[in-house]
């Protein structure tokens, strides 16, 4: 999973997002904004 992020190839889930940046010490979030 983690080479298809790196390689940009196509839709992943953001679940393996998720694992990914937790494994890595980040956070993820996800935000939805109005357009202006």
């Amino acid at each position: 999973a983690i080479s298809r992020i790196e390689n940009s190839a196509g839709s992943i889930r953001f679940s393996t997002l998720e694992r990914y940046a937790r494994a890595i010490g980040w956070q993820l979030s996800l935000a939805l904004h109005p357009p202006r």
